[in-house]
């Protein structure tokens, strides 16, 4: 193996070792919710879901009925 391989090599260690070293310490300066915040983010994102499913089967019905009306569904 000549020295310029085993430089690349080194090299590529030292990428993937100095990658991992930056990422964890920008995790380390990541605010993490506690659990009232994390309860609460919790129900937001289910309250969207439900309120968005409820909508979309809506506009689907007001679809179905418009092309019922024109003849073009069952």
């Amino acid at each position: 193996m000549s020295s310029d391989e085993n430089a690349v090599r080194s090299r590529k260690g030292f990428w993937l070792t100095g990658y991992f070293r930056e990422v964890w310490s920008e995790l380390k300066k990541v605010r993490w919710p506690n659990r009232k915040e994390l309860l609460q983010y919790t129900v937001t994102v289910i309250a969207v879901c439900v309120i968005m499913f409820v909508l979309t089967y809506i506009f689907d019905l007001l679809v179905t009925q418009g092309l019922q009306l024109l003849g073009i569904g069952k």
